[in-house]
């Protein structure tokens, strides 16, 4: 079996403090989902939750992508980027 390749059907970029997010929705299973991927460090994250629009997907990515953001490239101490871990 060969591996398919997944249909973006929105995208979006996101900036928070000087990094650059790619936040995608993909329709499957009759929902959408939504995707991000960090340019910088270029971890991944998906949301779990099936949504009835691709802007909603993409909105209930950008939760993800933001708990990303705070715990990977933002300092506890300074609030100082960093650039992953």
């Amino acid at each position: 079996m060969g591996k398919e390749k997944t249909e973006w059907t929105h995208r979006e970029q996101v900036m928070m403090d000087g990094v650059s997010y790619e936040v995608k929705a993909r329709e499957a299973m009759g929902g959408f989902y939504g995707a991000w991927e960090c340019v910088i460090c270029n971890d991944r994250g998906e949301s779990g939750l099936e949504s009835t629009t691709a802007p909603q997907a993409i909105e209930r990515a950008k939760v993800s992508l933001y708990a990303h953001h705070i715990l990977i490239h933002r300092s506890t101490d300074a609030g100082e980027l960093s650039g992953g871990p």
